[in-house]
């Protein structure tokens, strides 16, 4: 769950700009859509598969992407169609698509990707959930396999066998071999009737097959390792020596019937003289975990990794090319952070770690190096450029923008770290939670950079056994905790004073909430239940529902997230809907998805106000930007853009000067605030300047004419019904 309001989301803090205030033309780029930036990209690559016009598959958890020029780029053919987790993949040698699937039985599509039907698979039309599918596969007779189902018109109905499959390969007679639960089983009627040919291996269960040219079978268990078979089952020998683990992954076997292993603990093997030894040949994959494996034309070895995409090999595994491109952008994103010290952008996603961007979103780079694993709900940054990453197994931190990283969880090591806010004093606020023991969580504060934490608030601290599912804290430092608890109401924690006391409220109607968001008036907003969004102006103790503003209603999960941008416009993202927003409190509201990917699944799972703009991330489709204050309509309807004023000198030691420019007459208000929102000096309050360069002094001092600390502070600009940030560094 993302916290809204984090090092991020302090929309009226974290803006880092520079130029003048001067009208220029309407833009219809990021200002009136969503577009996508460029990474970052990668992901769990399931299953690939080839046809013989030489274009290669990959199948993410979410989507289907194809290369037709070897990797360079990469096109999406499924496009949200496969609305379940995909599990495997099957091609056929014309480019048929199938794709078995969680619960929800099998995917398949004669054109390309274009267009997409489905069966679940299931006897009991009325049960609810169709067939988990982990092998799919297709014979030289156009006879469908997958699970314990068996299509003989093409998908148009489906028999079910006696066998289910969890791999299936096929010999140049058109023999069918399932690899089960207990061994390895033949068909030669097409799955009409079944022979076991397991000597030897009745207990193992097989999950991957794969022939060579001679119809040797190769078969891997899971945890009793790979054994060959090269008289068609009637004896199997294990051949493992050399292998550091009997978990077998994927098998893959090239024209010269080298062949390719890798385990589900981590490491790719190869052996070139049919498993009697083996080489390690992923010296170039940093230790990356390989799921899927596919043998190509010309010597190419395509290798599916388990977080960062598609890797191939020309020289049998001696060399790797990353083929992960922006095409490919990062599933399952959980969390985005601008650092106030640096400007540089951070990403989380849930499989593929820590990424950064020093350019804006051009390019990306993994920063998950000394992490223990890629599973990261969370990132925040401070004011002196320390990054935090909150990861399945306990929350880091780094001082070098994520390129070695060190536990920052002393006393509460290997607990997730679901949420991380940062106060206005910089002090880490981490919400931590073990995903095994719903009801359990903790809040922990540090005011020394994660060295050492304090415990603020726990499960044990509320009136029933309570989940912490979200998080905000607002400009006044005041911390919101909510979640569910055990007697099924849903309620929140609120605290006004660093966590020494909480007052706990009971959402109305038992609702449970997932998001929280807090405006610049200290306004909060919450999705209660599926359909509802509620508001509080007291600070969280009562709750006024909002109307319903035209966003779809439904039963399972309709509103997910909601956040407030740096002039207080409320969002709401839907995983079925899009995005919806309000600038008036929520009394009125209109879509505000445009330019977002078309598909409903997957879709927006979290939305950021940070650098004067707004950021969508998706589940499929990697992070979106919309410049949210770039444009705008004056009274007379003319479109005027608003481009950040200028800080000189910056960073200052004593004064600076503030300068701007009107392309009319204007009423103006300049004001200096800290990182934590806070008003240090009203400068200018609503006075009228002509049209021209304008410049304001600041002399370092605040309103009580008090010399103000080192630190960052933001410089605001209020005219005409916009507002501008720029970041001051004062030094003393």
């Amino acid at each position: 769950m993302v916290g809204t309001i984090s090092c991020s989301g302090r929309v009226l803090l974290i803006v880092i700009a520079a130029a003048l205030l001067i009208p220029a033309p309407f833009s219809t780029s990021s200002a009136t859509q969503w577009e996508p930036m460029n990474g970052p990209h990668g992901g769990g690559i399931v299953g690939l598969g080839r046809d013989t016009d030489g274009s290669v598959y990959a199948a993410r958890e979410d989507n289907i992407f194809r290369t037709d020029d070897g990797g360079q780029s990469w096109v999406n053919v499924s496009n949200g169609a496969v609305r379940a987790d995909i599990l495997c993949l099957h091609v056929t040698p014309s480019g048929d698509l199938f794709a078995g699937v969680f619960s929800r039985g099998v995917y398949w599509s004669y054109d390309g990707g274009e267009t997409w039907d489905n069966d679940q698979l299931t006897n009991d039309p009325h049960g609810g959930q169709g067939s988990t599918i982990l092998g799919v596969g297709v014979s030289q007779s156009d006879v469908i396999f997958a699970g314990s189902f068996r299509s003989l018109n093409g998908g148009a109905s489906w028999l079910e066998m006696e066998s289910y499959g969890n791999a299936w390969a096929f010999d140049s007679a058109d023999n069918v071999y399932a690899g089960t639960g207990h061994g390895v089983r033949i068909s030669d009627d097409q799955g009409g009737t079944w022979t076991d040919i397991n000597t030897g291996m009745e207990d193992k269960r097989v999950i991957a097959l794969a022939l060579n040219s001679q119809n040797h079978i190769y078969a891997g268990t899971w945890y009793d390792g790979l054994f060959v078979s090269i008289d068609g089952g009637s004896s199997w020998t294990s051949i493992n020596d050399g292998l550091p683990s009997l978990a077998i992954e994927a098998i893959a076997i090239d024209a010269a019937d080298r062949v390719y292993v890798t385990l589900y603990e981590g490491g790719l093997f190869l052996s070139s003289d049919s498993g009697m030894t083996w080489e390690p040949i992923d010296d170039d994959m940093d230790g990356r975990r390989v799921l899927s494996l596919l043998s190509g034309p010309w010597n190419i070895v395509y290798a599916g990794s388990e977080y960062h995409g598609v890797f191939s090999s020309t020289d049998q595994g001696g060399n790797w090319l990353s083929l992960a491109t922006a095409d490919m952008r990062m599933p399952f994103l959980t969390d985005f952070a601008i650092s106030p010290a640096t400007g540089d952008m951070y990403g989380a996603a849930d499989g593929g770690g820590i990424h950064r961007s020093t350019n804006g979103g051009v390019d990306w780079e993994a920063r998950s190096d000394g992490l223990p694993t890629t599973r990261t709900h969370a990132v925040a940054c401070d004011a002196s450029g320390r990054v935090y990453a909150g990861t399945e197994e306990g929350l880091y931190a780094s001082t070098d923008d994520g390129a070695t990283w060190f536990a920052a969880n002393a006393g509460y090591e290997d607990i997730p770290a679901l949420g991380i806010l940062i106060d206005g004093e910089d002090n880490v606020i981490a919400v931590l939670a073990h995903s095994e023991f719903f009801f359990e969580f903790w809040v922990v504060r540090s005011t020394d950079g994660g060295l050492s934490w304090q415990e603020i608030l726990s499960d044990q601290d509320a009136t029933f056994p309570t989940t912490a599912e979200a998080y905000a804290i607002d400009v006044d430092d005041r911390l919101f905790i909510a979640g569910m608890s055990i007697a099924t109401e849903g309620v929140i924690f609120i605290s006004d004073d660093d966590g020494t006391t909480w007052d706990e409220v009971t959402f109305p109607a038992g609702l449970g909430t997932t998001s929280l968001a807090v405006d610049s008036n200290g306004v909060v907003y919450a999705p209660l239940g599926n359909n509802d969004l509620y508001t509080s102006t007291d600070h969280g103790a009562t709750w006024t529902e909002i109307p319903n503003g035209g966003w779809p209603t439904g039963t399972v999960g309709v509103l997910d997230a909601v956040a407030v941008d740096e002039n207080d416009a409320v969002l709401l993202s839907s995983r079925r809907s899009g995005i919806w927003r309000s600038v008036d409190g929520g009394e009125t509201w209109s879509g505000f998805d445009e330019g977002l990917p078309s598909d409903n699944y997957p879709s927006v799972t979290f939305i950021e106000a940070a650098d004067d703009a707004l950021f969508a991330g998706t589940l499929s489709s990697g992070l979106h930007r919309r410049g949210n204050a770039a444009t705008n309509v004056d009274a007379t309807g003319i479109p005027t853009t608003l481009t950040p004023m200028s800080v000189s000198p910056n960073p200052a030691s004593a004064g600076t000067g503030i300068g701007f420019s009107l392309s009319e007459g204007r009423s103006i208000s300049i004001t200096i605030h800290d990182v934590a929102g806070r008003l240090v000096r009203d400068l200018v309050r609503e006075e009228y300047r002509e049209a021209g360069r304008h410049i304001v002094m600041w002399d370092g001092r605040d309103d009580s004419q008090r010399s103000i600390p080192t630190g960052v502070y933001f410089v605001r600009l209020d005219a005409a019904g916009r507002r501008e940030n720029t970041r001051l560094i004062l030094t003393r």
